[in-house]
This record gives structure tokens, sequence and C-alpha cells, in this order.
């Protein structure tokens, strides 16, 4: 929750508590109401876990969905992560593999998305290096809610497209998973 502090728990702040601090209630609250969110097709979780454990390290997927028939079908895409579970090879890796299966998911099975969108703080080095860095995306704007907030997307087509962000990701992914250190 580090890069989420703009994030209020379902029943708010109450007077005297430390801003940003959840407790394991405000975590099952938020749970309850994200599984309304998914029953009702407004949100979409894949869980990520370290498949030799099954140790639970990370949750991705879509907050918010436009409803199916949206001219433009819009998916914000995000990743929560224990990064403390994971060195940061380990994090490429995985959170990459997340971002991607997330977002090939989003275009080839959900009905009529036709943008994802990403929304993360300035701070989160992670998220924007993905970002930037392995999908080639480039902040559309940023804004100063929650700390200051960059806010990127892709179209399908620049998913579909050769050399776009799907080819940009699977040669990572390639790249990540031939590495010795992760053997």
């Amino acid at each position: 929750m580090k890069h989420l502090d703009g994030l209020t728990p379902p029943d708010g702040w109450s007077e005297g508590r430390t801003r940003s601090l959840w407790y394991p209630s405000d975590i099952a609250a938020r749970v309850e109401l994200q599984e309304q969110a998914r029953a009702e097709g407004k949100t979409l979780a894949f869980v990520i876990t370290w498949t030799e454990t099954g140790e639970l390290i990370g949750v991705t997927g879509y907050a918010r969905m436009e409803p199916p028939g949206t001219p433009g079908r819009k998916a914000e895409l995000g990743i929560i992560t224990d990064v403390d579970l994971i060195s940061s090879r380990g994090w490429k890796l995985l959170g990459t593999e997340g971002l991607h299966a997330a977002s090939k998911y989003a275009f080839e099975e959900l009905d009529g998305v036709e943008e994802i969108t990403l929304v993360t703080q300035q701070q989160n080095e992670e998220m924007r290096g993905w970002s930037e860095k392995v999908a080639g995306l480039t902040p559309r704007l940023t804004v100063e809610e929650w700390g200051h907030v960059a806010w990127y997307g892709y179209t399908r087509e620049q998913w579909e497209v050769k050399g776009g962000v799907r080819d940009r990701l699977e040669a990572k992914l390639e790249r990540l998973k031939s590495s010795p250190a992760l053997a």
C-alpha cells in the first residue's frame, strides 16, 4: 500500500489514527467491497503467487472497468505486491508477468476493452519504470492528487502492433526468464 497513500479505508480514517496505516479490518472491508464490485463486473483481480510455495505475493487486475458496450471501453490496470517478499529481479519478472497476463486477458477475453490505463504516484519507481522503460509508455498526464500522480495508457492497437507493448513485454519476459540470477 506504500504507493496508495491517497486510498482511504472503506470506513475512512478515524480520529487519532495514523494516516496510511491500514489495519487488518480495513483490508477485510476493502476486500468485501472489491468482491461486490467483481460480482457486478466492475473490477477484475488476478492473484500472483510463488509457484514453489503457493505464497501470495501480490494482486494485479482492474480496479475500474467501464461497462461492456461502452464505446472505447477503458479498464484501469494496477498491481500491488509485497516487495519485502521478492527481490528486485523477482519483482521485475513477476510484475512483468502479472501485467502482461492482465493486459492480454483484457484485450483477448474481456468484451470490448479498447484501452488500458494505469495511474501511479511519481515516487513509485517500480511502476513508472515498468510503464516507461519496459512498455515504452510516456505519462499522458500528471496531476497533484494523492501526491504527484502520473497517468499512462495504451490502446488495443498499441498492444497488438509489431514492436508494441505486447512485443516489448514478451521480450522483457524472455530476458528475465533466461537470466542466470533467476535459475
